[in-house]
């Protein structure tokens, strides 16, 4: 079971790990790794927001029933709808539009998906831009956890 905080353990890890990668110029492993952190950082999010544990294997989430259609929801790894679930959306707007270099970092970030894993062939600009766009995202993320 993952908690609030061992998902934002697992964020700080991942992009850690990305962070090893970039400089060890192993950069395809950068996207995978640094969207990861995204990802669980929005789930810790939904966690302390919803007060749930929402990696309960059972069904249940704190001793509450939650039902399969509702549970299922949380295993996306889309960061948009992510990001929805969360209660982020109107905070993150309000960011696009006064901030271009979070709007740019948004835009990058938020077309991420699991299927990274088999890129190959990324530079090293284009995975700085990514490692560093998911830091500037998760940066902000973690002011609402």
């Amino acid at each position: 079971m993952a908690t609030a905080l061992q998902l934002k353990k697992l964020a700080h890890e991942r992009i850690s790990e990305a962070e090893i990668l970039l400089s060890n110029s192993k950069r395809e492993g950068v996207f995978y790794l640094a969207g990861y952190a995204i990802e669980f950082a929005l789930k810790a999010v939904i966690c302390v927001r919803l007060d749930v544990e929402m990696y309960d294997q059972s069904g249940k989430s704190n001793q509450k029933e939650i039902s399969p259609k509702v549970y299922s929801a949380f295993f996306t790894h889309n960061l948009k709808d992510l990001l929805i679930l969360s209660g982020l959306k109107h905070q993150l707007e309000k960011e696009l539009r006064i901030d271009p270099n979070f709007a740019s970092a948004w835009s990058e970030v938020s077309l991420w998906n699991e299927q990274r894993r088999y890129d190959s062939g990324c530079t090293e600009q284009v995975a700085n831009g990514f490692y560093n766009d998911a830091k500037t995202l998760l940066a902000w993320i973690s002011n609402y956890w």
